[in-house]
């Protein structure tokens, strides 16, 4: 029986800091000392937004010396890639930060070297806390394509039978000024199979890890902006 979680695998980046195909979001190298603290580390992702001109966006920062996790799962988040890559991963020893940032508000998550983790918003609240769900729940994660296209994942605590997928939809479309939505939702944030690289595992060491049994026999939600939503079996394949 196999655990899902997961091998840093390092591609290469743009000079500029931002991927070609956004899926991968902004990237910013910082000096490996600065995780001493993610006090620091925010300091720093606060300034690099400054340069930054979406509305919406998701930066990753990682020690000079580690590199991002970028390694892809193929097009289609192949669940045996990313499977492979959490097996060997071990988040509790990684420094890494996600900064996610929606028109003027941000939420900043952080792992710094000693490992102790942070988790906090700016003043202007959590962009990614949601209201329609019925209970506790948030955008864990989230990328656009080139077109606009938003490819959100959600966590949440209620039961997946009870969520009104037509009211999160519309909620996450307005939250993130998205023309076009696909919509995961999970009560854990294994997505495997629909997440395209590791970037929603990087922090995700505060939920239980599922062996791939548990995986089969747990649902996700999926929703898109032109069609019903469907809550299925996880497959794994």
């Amino acid at each position: 029986m196999k655990t899902l979680l997961l091998a840093t695998t390092i591609i290469c980046y743009c000079a500029s800091g931002q991927t070609e195909n956004n899926v991968t979001g902004y990237l910013r190298p910082i000096d490996d000392g600065v995780f001493d603290s993610c006090d620091s580390v925010r300091t720093r992702a606060l300034e690099f937004s400054q340069s930054i001109r979406d509305d919406v966006y998701f930066m990753e920062l990682f020690p000079r010396s580690l590199g991002p996790l970028l390694s892809l799962f193929g097009s289609t988040g192949k669940r045996q890639d990313a499977v492979a890559w959490i097996s060997k991963y071990r988040p509790e020893q990684s420094s890494y930060a996600l900064l996610y940032y929606v028109d003027g508000k941000y939420t900043f998550r952080c792992r710094d070297i000693q490992g102790s983790f942070m988790e906090l918003s700016g003043p202007a609240g959590n962009p990614l806390a949601l209201k329609s769900l019925g209970g506790k729940g948030v955008i864990w994660h989230f990328y656009f394509t080139p077109i606009n296209a938003a490819h959100v994942f959600v966590v949440t605590n209620v039961s997946l039978d009870a969520l009104d997928g037509e009211a999160l939809m519309a909620e996450v479309k307005e939250q993130l000024k998205a023309r076009v939505v696909y919509l995961y939702i999970r009560n854990d944030p294994w997505f495997l199979g629909v997440a395209p690289n590791p970037v929603p595992y990087i922090l995700a060491d505060s939920y239980r890890r599922l062996t791939e049994e548990q995986y089969r026999a747990s649902r996700t939600l999926t929703c898109y902006s032109t069609s019903i939503c469907r809550l299925g079996p996880s497959v794994f394949n």
